[in-house]
């Protein structure tokens, strides 16, 4: 079964430092629990942390303002590579060395802010996308100039032109798992993951479907552009093997406080298993043997839960609707590695 809740449960503001632009966002909102994105449950933490990244934004920004726009530094030798740009330092990157390098496209989303990944045969890296290029779509293949930039967490290229010079398949994806993915080295990478969908909710801005996906070791979220509503309906709860651009979720000092999956449409998300279509159509169970020690008890997923009295007898004709409102899906925590 599929279900949104109330868009105010679905969508909250959350602060996270968007990638394309320096802004606060919105993103679904929050998985029970703990913190999302980097937005503490305590408020005061939040208005701090919110004051600090406000003022490295103004500062930043006037930063930009007194300096004249980034040009190709004369004398440095060109970079054909994606991985030469990922090698840089930041201090070289910033040099604005001069990039020429033919590409495939593993993800693009036009709308803001907009996001655009590339892959060759070294490795993968996202595009500073200003407004008015071409759209593009995935599997187009581009020769791409450009300059190298960082502006806050990884090596990346700005100032883009490029021309499509043919299609391609999408790049075989290495699996990856939660830790390859919190240690920063997968950022930017075609990767594919497999793991149990949490939740799933389309934005009500950019209109792109977020799934949260629960992976041994930790959550994270995927951003999928290209979908249909009536497919992705039968995803939660489903083991997954989802292939996409990994992407990093930073505070205002550019630390990784979370992972994102940058998906260029559901023909990336193959499921390996099956939720069952009616959660409660699964056995009831009580409450009080949750979490109990069970050899043959999958793990990640919904379990159906009632009150013992509906397990005991069942309920009479008159009772058949105040009894399946009482029943409620619970699900296990994934296992912590």
């Amino acid at each position: 079964m599929f279900s949104f809740s109330h868009a105010s449960d679905l969508h909250s503001p959350c602060s996270e430092v968007g990638k394309a632009q320096n802004r606060l966002i919105q993103r679904p909102a929050p998985y029970a629990g703990g913190y999302r994105r980097g937005v503490p449950n305590h408020h005061k933490r939040f208005y701090a942390e919110l004051a600090c990244y406000l003022a490295i934004t103004l500062l930043s920004g006037l930063s930009v303002l007194a300096s004249p726009a980034a040009t190709p530094s004369v004398g440095l030798p060109p970079l054909t590579t994606v991985r030469q740009i990922l090698q840089l330092s930041r201090s070289e990157a910033v040099k604005n060395y001069p990039i020429r390098l033919r590409a495939v496209v593993t993800y693009y989303y036009g709308g803001a802010p907009p996001d655009l990944f590339l892959h060759d045969s070294t490795g993968g890296v996202w595009v500073d996308l200003p407004g008015g290029l071409p759209a593009l779509d995935p599997g187009d293949v581009i020769e791409i100039e450009g300059v190298s930039e960082q502006p806050d967490f990884a090596p990346q290229i700005g100032q883009p032109r490029w021309r499509v010079v043919g299609t391609s398949a999408l790049p075989a994806a290495p699996r990856v798992a939660y830790g390859q993915m919190a240690s920063t080295h997968e950022d930017g990478q075609w990767v594919e993951v497999q793991g149990i969908v949490r939740t799933a909710g389309v934005d009500p801005e950019s209109k792109n479907l977020f799934l949260d996906i629960g992976m041994d070791g930790g959550l994270i979220t995927a951003q999928i552009p290209n979908f249909k509503l009536e497919d992705s309906q039968r995803l939660i709860d489903s083991e997954v093997l989802i292939r996409g651009n990994c992407g990093a979720v930073r505070n205002a000092l550019n630390q990784q406080i979370g992972l994102m999956l940058y998906v260029p449409g559901l023909a990336q998300v193959r499921a390996i298993g099956l939720a069952p279509p009616e959660p409660f159509s699964l056995p009831a169970r009580p409450l009080a043997e949750l979490q109990q020690f069970a050899l043959d008890q999958p793990s990640g997923h919904r379990l159906h839960w009632a009150p013992p009295a509906e397990r005991c007898s069942p309920p009479r004709a008159s009772e058949a609707g105040q009894s399946e409102g009482q029943s409620q899906a619970a699900r296990l925590p994934p296992p912590s590695q």
